[in-house]
This record gives structure tokens, C-alpha cells and sequence, in this order.
């Protein structure tokens, strides 16, 4: 055998105990040795079993390291983070703790998949390495309002003193969704926000839907102001293109200034009823109660005030639904002059004012209602927010003559000879007489004194109301049903009307006091003080009206 041919198996066994080949390369080598020099195999596994045993023991001694420093690793103190996401190749997590947010590597054992934003997890005592995820366990933290996403993992909060914070969003929050107006509970040192928590001011009731049982047909003397209104709110409502053609300047809604019991939000049941079954769309009524609204807290009432203005928005893109909102008592709004209303009412009304001009859907209308119309402030009265008025006055007899027939037309009467429809027609006429003539029993209640020494009659048309005709009714047809439980005639007189028309109006003779409330009760003007309510008889003792019978 040459030189040459004994070199070669002698170079691939060199290269075969370098350890710097591939193991197909090794493989190769291995076969050429022992095929060109097949005495050299003992040799040869001799070496690879040394190093075998080499390798072995380079493993036990590496494996005994890594347990001394998995154990170093889990050597108390664990500190608490929160895992935020992956950085780089995702070897490495970002975390926050304590206010502040790094980088740490991921311990032994950590599947990656087990690891969400949010998720607790425990640091070593460097601080330096993840070596366990903890248990969702509650955490505590603040509570803000979702306002909008900021990117598709982030999201804007507001605060109770409306400051605004950017947090990260848990995994979970993204999953389940969130709306304008979700409580989340976040961690405010690490902006991490972590679940959703249950709205307490959302269970107020700020909203109460009305029922839409009144039709225009049950209502007296308010026929005029229905027709305008029903073709105002239909013109907004249903026609936006004309709004926009004729470059008309779009309204936010109405108010209705009155005194008490006029009708104000019946009317807007029958508006509603009117407009749902004319149109067939789907027309929703709810009504705000004064003061419920308000709280004691710091910055909560502006925070219902919001919440309200979300429900109403979000009720009226459900289903393409149409939404009235009324607003009973409009004038416990409040003012922006804090030395009229306070500091609360000072804050109320602007932010109610930023939610009016914030409304951008077309199907959203806002009624107010007030007897107190002097205490409104101005800014709700201009164009574009409650800027159309419609005003409710007391029943003339004309109207009252309406309301009444829409009460006892179908009641059993007392006829005296008389058709169902005469009797009827004289009961409406007789009581009107008494109210409405200058000489009628009920036409004068007493007199009253100004400061300045005139006197002037108090009459009983301007105590009368829609809800007072209504209530002096069923008090007339409850004489009538006793009468018959007890085995006598039951028809309605005139003198069951009448004494039920005296009843009430000497409850309300009773309380009337001069003050503030006796002038916007009677509607006098402003330079008229009344100083005295002298009544003309001892209110406390009903009439007698039996020579009605007759």
C-alpha cells in the first residue's frame, strides 16, 4: 500500500476525532476507516466510547448547574407582575410592576401559550427572569369609564374628575368587547386595565320608558298644540331632507312651559302613540324624574348626566328606534350662576348643554317640561337646543267644555226626562256655568290684597287644570258607585260634580300663601305682590247643591 493510501484513512480518522463534522460526514468517514483499515475499529470504538463517557459525565455535571440555579431561581422573594405582550422573537416578555415596565427572559418550563395580556404572573428575586404564571385571582385597582379604543390593544378612560388615562387592555376586556360607557377596573400605577365591573349608577333607573296608552282622543283643549307639535316633530324626525334642502336649522327638541296638570306629558304619550301608529316606526317615550340625576358625590351627577345621554343615543340606534326623552321639571337643571343654585348645579347644566350639542343622530329628539319657565337659563332656550316653546295655558271654557266631555260622556247620568246625550250636555254646561259665569256658584274662590292696596278677585278658572277637571271627575263617579253599593240609584248628578269640583278647589284654597309660589301659580306679573289671600267663605265646609235635583 502506498503512502498516499495510508495518509487518507489516516486524515479521515482525524477528522472523525475532531468533532468537526456533519453526521452524515461522520458517518462517512467512519465507513472508510473501517473498510481501509478494518484492524482499526477496536481502536476506533474504544475512543468513541470514551468520549461517550466524557459527554456523559459534561451532562450530569451541566444538568447538576442547571438545578442549582432553577433552584437559586425560586429562592423566595417572588415578586408579583402583570405580563403585557411578547418582545423580539418572543423570547422575552415585557411585564409591569410597581409603576414601571421591563424586559424579562422566560424561566424554565413557561409555555408561551399560557400567557395573555393581563395574565398575573411571578418574577424571580432579580426581577430579571418569568418563572410562573400566577392564578387569576381578583386584584384590586381604581375604577374609570371606557371612552374609546386607542389602537387595537389600548383604550382612553375617564376618570371621575373626567382626567383621561391610556391603559393597555387585558385579553379578556378585547374578547368580550367594550362600549362607550363600560366601568373597567385598571391598575393605575402599571395603566393596565383588567376586567369590568358592575355600573352602579346604570341601575338608577335614569331612564324610564313611558307607556304609549294615551291617544290624542282622550285629551281636551289641547288640540292646537298638537297639531303644531305633531308637525314640528314629524318634519325633523321623518323628513331630514327637507330640513336640508330648505336649509332649516336643525333642533336638538322643545320645551313645554305651563302651570301644573295642563297636560304636558300626556301630550307627549299621545305624541308618541300618533307617531308610532300613523308611521309605523318603532317610537319610544322615556322620561327623566327631576333630581334623579343628582348625587352627593363629587363629579357623579355629570356622570349620570352622561350615562343618560349614552342610553337614550344607544336605545335610538337600536332596531332604527325613534327616541323621545323627557325631561320633567326642566328647571331643576339648575343654573351656571353659582350664587342662584349652587356649586353641583354650577357644573350640571354645562356638561347637559355639551350633551345636547353632542347629539349627531337624527332619530333622537329632547321634550323639557316646566311651570317655572323664569328659571330656565338662556342657554337652553336658543336655537338649535330647546329653542321651539310651546306653552300651556289654563282651560278657558271653551277647553274645559273639551275635557269634560271626554270624561263623562260615557257614565251613567242622572236624566231627569232627559236623552242620554241632554243629560250629558246639561251636566258639562251646569258645571261650566258655575266656574265660567261672573254670578256661578264656584266662580269666585276669594280676594286678593297687593302691596300696593288694590284688591282683585281670585277665580276659580285660574286654579283649573286638565288634571283637576280629571280628578274632580273621578271623585263624582265614586259618589255614584257608593250610591249603588248600597242598593240606591247610582247615577252621576250635577250635584255630585259640583260638590267634587268644590272639594277640590278648597283643598287647593288651603294652600294658597303669598309668596313666590302664589305668583307663578296665578301667572301675575312680577311688580304685583300679594300680601293677603282673604277667601270668601270657610273652604273647609262643602257647598250644598241639592237643588240641583230638581
Amino acid at each position: 500500500m502506498s503512502e498516499q493510501s495510508q495518509a487518507a484513512p489516516a486524515d479521515m480518522l482525524q477528522k472523525l476525532l475532531s468533532e468537526g463534522l456533519s453526521k452524515e460526514e461522520e458517518k462517512v468517514a467512519l465507513e472508510t476507516c473501517v473498510k481501509s483499515k478494518p484492524g482499526a475499529a477496536l481502536s476506533l470504538l474504544l475512543i468513541l466510547l470514551d468520549q461517550k463517557h466524557r459527554y456523559r459525565a459534561k451532562a450530569v455535571e451541566s444538568d447538576k448547574a442547571n438545578a442549582e440555579l432553577y433552584k437559586t431561581l425560586q429562592e423566595p422573594p417572588w415578586h408579583p407582575a402583570a405580563f403585557i405582550r411578547f418582545l423580539g422573537g418572543g423570547d422575552r416578555a415585557l411585564v409591569a410592576a410597581g409603576g414601571r415596565r421591563f424586559s424579562v427572559v422566560l424561566g424554565p418550563g413557561i409555555e408561551a401559550q399560557s400567557l395573555r395580556c393581563g395574565r398575573n404572573v411571578m418574577l424571580n428575586a432579580n426581577q430579571n427572569v418569568l418563572i410562573n404564571v400566577g392564578d387569576d385571582v381578583p386584584q384590586p385597582g381604581a375604577v374609570a369609564e371606557f371612552s374609546r379604543f386607542h389602537g387595537a390593544h389600548r383604550a382612553v378612560l375617564r376618570g371621575h374628575a373626567d382626567e383621561e388615562v391610556v391603559v393597555d387592555l387585558a385579553a379578556d376586556l378585547i374578547e368580550t368587547g367594550l362600549a362607550s360607557g363600560d366601568v373597567l377596573l385598571y391598575d393605575r400605577d402599571n395603566c393596565l386595565a383588567l376586567e369590568r365591573v358592575e355600573n352602579r349608577h346604570r341601575t338608577t333607573g335614569l331612564l324610564e320608558e313611558l307607556p304609549l296608552d294615551v291617544r290624542i282622543e282622550q285629551l281636551g283643549g289641547l288640540d292646537d298644540v298638537f297639531g303644531e307639535l305633531v308637525t314640528e316633530v314629524t318634519l325633523h324626525l321623518f323628513h331630514p331632507e327637507l330640513v336640508e334642502r330648505y336649509k332649516l336649522k336643525p333642533t336638538k327638541g322643545a320645551l313645554f312651559c305651563g302651570p301644573p296638570g295642563t297636560g304636558k306629558t300626556s301630550l307627549l304619550q299621545a305624541l308618541g302613540e300618533y307617531l308610532k301608529r300613523t308611521t309605523g316606526a318603532d317610537v319610544k317615550v322615556f322620561v327623566v324624574r327631576p333630581g334623579i340625576h343628582r348625587s352627593m358625590w363629587f363629579g357623579v351627577s355629570e356622570q349620570r348626566i352622561r350615562e343618560l345621554f349614552r342610553e337614550a343615543k344607544e336605545a335610538a340606534e337600536a332596531d332604527n328606534s325613534y327616541v323621545l326623552v323627557f325631561f320633567d321639571d326642566m328647571d331643576h337643571l339648575g343654573s351656571r350662576d353659582h350664587r342662584l343654585s349652587g356649586e353641583v348645579d354650577a357644573r350640571l347644566l354645562p356638561c347637559f348643554l355639551q350633551e345636547i350639542d353632542n347629539i349627531r343622530t337624527g332619530r333622537l329628539l329632547l321634550f323639557g317640561a316646566t311651570n317655572r319657565e323664569d328659571l330656565l337659563d338662556e342657554a337652553l332656550l336658543r336655537p338649535g337646543r330647546f329653542g321651539k316653546i310651546f306653552r300651556f295655558s289654563r282651560p278657558n271654557r271653551r277647553q274645559a267644555r273639551e275635557i269634560l266631555a271626554r270624561y263623562v260622556t260615557d257614565l251613567p247620568v242622572y236624566q231627569n226626562g232627559q236623552t242620554h246625550d241632554e243629560a250629558i250636555r246639561a251636566l258639562i254646561e251646569g258645571a261650566l256655568a258655575a266656574i265660567y259665569s261672573p254670578n256661578g256658584e264656584l266662580a269666585t274662590i276669594g280676594t286678593l290684597t297687593f302691596r300696593d292696596g288694590s284688591r282683585r278677585p281670585l277665580m276659580s278658572s285660574q286654579l283649573l287644570s286638565g288634571a283637576f277637571i280629571a280628578d274632580a271627575v273621578e271623585q263624582a263617579k265614586r259618589r255614584g258607585c257608593f250610591r249603588a253599593m248600597d242598593g240606591n240609584p247610582g247615577e252621576i248628578t250635577a250635584e255630585d260634580l259640583l260638590s267634587a269640583i268644590d272639594r277640590e278647589l278648597a283643598s287647593i284654597a288651603e294652600r294658597l300663601k303669598p309668596g313666590p309660589a302664589l305668583q307663578q301659580m296665578l301667572n301675575l306679573p312680577q311688580d304685583l305682590d300679594v300680601v293677603r289671600v282673604e277667601l270668601s267663605r270657610n273652604q273647609k265646609t262643602p257647598r250644598k247643591f241639592e237643588y240641583l235635583k230638581e
